[in-house]
């Protein structure tokens, strides 16, 4: 029989992720394909050739060559950051015209050579490049986990999803979060105005929107993600068979585990509180990690006789 809120936060707290997560081990393997690293190494050859005079025809070659598959994960492309610019802007042709992005390309050049000489990008380099977005590629991977721990299959369209689960998209595909919306007569009504949350599924008549988060360690931007989950908890629909499931993946449910809830306490305190008092107003509303997530589902089941 499926069980109240709390039960299955519970159920979380006491099963935190382990620190160490296999699913994340391929992570460390390179994405870096042969051709960009090719398309990297033309860029650099041709700064290292470049003339002092900067002349115009010159940048706008170097943006070309910036433009192409790969150059953004350059030593260049890193440098351009600081100068509160990206590959992207520069070789871009949507927004600013050639000639503004002909000057911006020559002051960053300019401060490039003056202080970074001619760097080489090397594997090494690209390396580290990938090991930085492995934090990007888990919101994909977080997804997929969720999609394989809820046992249900994938939904071709919208009137398809009974008893089958289905990502959402913000503006392609059969799941776009507008028609979802309107289909189910959905206000999703989110602080974040282009909020889209990651998973829907729907057992019989009930409904279930799932945001999922990979949280681990402490900071501004784990803060920013918890408040997050924590306001996906405080939705209410009008419609008492929608759900919203806030799913906390990582080990910053240990965290929680070993703190407890004060309004006026510590960090840690007072979103164990949130939390709580997020479950307890919105009794539709679920947190969960891993752990909390299979019990659930398995409990969901079996009130609806799913195999």
């Amino acid at each position: 029989m499926i069980k109240n809120n709390q039960h299955y936060f519970d159920v979380s707290l006491n099963s935190p992720e382990p620190i160490w997560d296999e699913k994340f081990y391929p992570f460390l393997e390179s994405i870096i394909e042969e051709r960009e690293y090719k398309n990297i190494l033309a860029l650099e050859d041709y700064i290292s050739k470049i003339s002092s005079r900067l002349a115009d025809k010159e940048i706008e070659n170097l943006l070309n060559l910036l433009g192409k598959k790969g150059c953004e994960k350059s030593y260049f492309a890193f440098f351009l950051r600081t100068c509160d610019l990206s590959a992207d802007e520069l070789s871009n042709d949507k927004y600013y015209s050639l000639s503004e992005r002909v000057r911006a390309a020559r002051k960053s050049l300019i401060i490039y050579l003056k202080e970074r000489g001619y760097q080489k990008t090397d594997k090494n380099s690209l390396q580290a490049y990938n090991d930085a977005q492995t934090a990007k590629r888990r919101s994909d991977d977080g997804e997929a986990k969720v999609i394989k721990l809820s046992g249900l299959i994938l939904a071709s369209e919208i009137s398809d999803l009974d008893n089958k689960i289905a990502k959402i998209n913000k503006s392609k595909g059969n799941f776009r979060i507008r028609d979802i919306k309107k289909y189910f007569e959905i206000k999703f009504n989110f602080s974040k105005k282009d909020k889209v949350p990651d998973c829907i599924f729907k057992i019989k008549n009930k409904i279930f929107i799932l945001e999922a988060k990979h949280i681990n360690g402490e900071g501004g931007a784990q803060n920013s993600s918890i408040s997050e989950l924590i306001s996906i908890l405080e939705l209410k629909e009008s419609n008492r068979d929608i759900h919203y499931i806030a799913f906390l993946d990582g080990c910053y449910m240990k965290y929680l585990a070993v703190s407890r809830p004060n309004k006026n306490g510590t960090k840690l305190e007072k979103q164990l509180y949130r939390i709580a008092d997020s479950l307890r107003r919105n009794k539709n509303n679920y947190f969960v990690n891993t752990a909390g997530f299979i019990q659930f589902m398995q409990d969901l089941k079996i009130d609806f006789h799913i195999n």
